[in-house]
């Protein structure tokens, strides 16, 4: 599970509907999350391992995941909404499950920021109060989101909680690295990643345009270049040495991108640990049907005619990428994600009758009053002094 600073969702809106209410009596006006759905922000929506997690806690999760949603893929219909519901719900539950158990797990070793972790999570709330505009516009978009200052900045910490989390296990042996763990990080990075090697002679069959487009070459162009690429398959399936005659071909004549000072291919050595996807489909695989060594036909893709020889993975590439700290950061990210399915989950009813469409219009429409008062308020006109 891969571990994202929470500073990056601090844009998103908060959202909260169907929960059970709390007495009416209660006066709970600087609530939110009270005034958009009539529950308070510290009632216990569910539990997380016998933990509370309050509804400002969750439904702060649930309103990134409602407005990354928004934003990437739009929720505009009904329809949408409630396809969608149950999967924004879920996803808000795994985020609250993740932080938590980084949380308990942290606590139980007696995991603590450094002062170093601390100056860092502290200059992300300087950054963010800055981009906001000050600590006043800072304070009113927390407010906006129904969480307090004290949470998201507890929140926030927890990315740097999990460093200390990991340098606390290794300190105690929880996690260890020995030799072996680094030969099965690397042939499961090779396998999950799907990595291979190739190199190819490329010859275009489009040119660049002043504005930075492309235009296709005609097919009488078309096919004087395949004439000459095939020419190149010739000579190499005819050399002594066809690995030999393909770098000397490649390293002449290929159109793969070259730098403009020095002429050289930007890749003379091919791509030694390409993955899966980098390539186009037509590229990819033409290389992975190719046993080390092998040359392949002429194949075309949208950039033109190419020559590929599949060439063995650079693992020292690999080995260099897996340090100490890697492989450690990746062992915790299992032990994560173990701590995640295991987690025990209870929840209340309000949290089962939750419907994010309703709360984020009723969250709406309580924010856009609170804006008009203000620039109500901002617009009145002041009392003359006495005279």
């Amino acid at each position: 599970m891969k571990k994202t600073r929470f500073l990056a969702g601090l844009l998103a809106l908060i959202l909260l509907s169907g929960c059970t209410p709390k007495p009416q009596e209660e006066d709970h006006s600087g609530d939110l999350c009270w005034q958009a759905a009539g529950i308070k922000s510290d009632y216990a929506l569910l539990t997380i391992n016998g933990t509370g997690i309050t509804a400002e806690e969750y439904l702060f999760w649930l309103s990134n995941a409602i407005s990354v949603e928004q934003q990437y893929y739009g929720l505009s219909t009904a329809e949408q909404w409630t396809s969608k519901a149950q999967e924004l719900k879920d996803q808000a539950l795994e985020t609250a499950k993740l932080y938590q158990v980084v949380r308990a797990k942290a606590a139980e070793v007696s995991a603590v920021l450094s002062p170093e972790q601390e100056e860092k999570a502290a200059e992300q709330i300087a950054y963010a109060i800055q981009m906001y505009g000050g600590e006043e516009e800072y304070l009113a978009m927390l407010d906006s989101m129904c969480v307090s200052r004290e949470l998201f900045e507890e929140l926030n910490a927890v990315y740097f909680l999990n460093e200390a989390l990991l340098a606390k296990l290794r300190e105690t042996g929880e996690i260890t690295v020995t030799e072996a763990d680094r030969d099965a990080f690397v042939s499961d990075f090779m396998e999950e990643n799907g990595i291979y090697g190739a190199k190819h002679i490329l010859l275009s069959t489009r040119r660049q345009l002043e504005d930075g487009t492309y235009e296709n070459f005609s097919d009488e162009e078309k096919t004087a270049v395949l004439e000459k690429i095939q020419g190149f398959l010739a000579q190499i399936r005819a050399a002594e040495d066809p690995a030999a005659t393909f770098d000397e071909l490649m390293k002449a004549y290929s159109e793969d991108g070259r730098d403009a000072s020095t002429g050289e291919l930007y890749y003379p050595d091919g791509y030694t640990m390409a993955y899966a996807g980098q390539m186009v489909p037509e590229f990819e695989n033409a290389a992975l049907a190719l046993e080390i060594g092998q040359v392949s036909d002429v194949v075309t893709t949208s950039y033109g005619y190419h020559i590929i020889m599949r060439i063995p993975v650079a693992e020292d590439q690999i080995r260099a990428y897996a340090t100490d700290d890697v492989i450690a950061g990746y062992r915790l990210d299992d032990m994560t994600r173990q701590w995640i399915e295991e987690a025990a989950v209870e929840t209340t009813q309000a949290y089962d009758d939750l419907d994010p469409h309703t709360f984020w219009d009723q969250l709406a429409a309580v924010n856009e009053a609170r804006q008009i008062a203000k620039a109500l308020e901002s617009s009145a006109p002041t009392a003359s002094p006495a005279q």
